[in-house]
């Protein structure tokens, strides 16, 4: 693409795994189960992009008051390659010490 990113949407982490190291309980049934499994209630209708993006947003600062301290991304793009780096496999061993690789 010619169009240039800026450097924050260069990395991110994988809310999912960090979630499920974090509190050692993978919900099935996506996001609503992963709000409910933290005592708060979901919030609007599901699949609503910034519905979505609020109860993603929820999670993270329940994470963040319960300890769990985010450090790094644990996936990204490369800006001299613009190749994704990190996979869920890395991003797993990395994770394991309770913060963000």
């Amino acid at each position: 693409y010619s169009m240039r990113l800026p450097p924050c949407f260069g990395d991110w982490i994988d809310l999912k795994l960090l979630f499920k190291r974090h509190y050692k309980h993978a919900p099935s049934g996506g996001l609503q189960r992963c709000v409910e499994y933290l005592g708060l209630k979901f919030e609007g209708r599901a699949h609503n992009g910034l519905v979505d993006a609020q109860n993603t947003a929820r999670i993270a600062a329940r994470m963040a008051r319960d300890g769990f301290v985010f450090r790094r991304a644990t996936r990204g793009i490369d800006p001299r390659s613009g190749r994704m780096f990190g996979d869920r496999r890395a991003s797993a061993r990395a994770a394991g010490s309770g913060s963000v690789p």
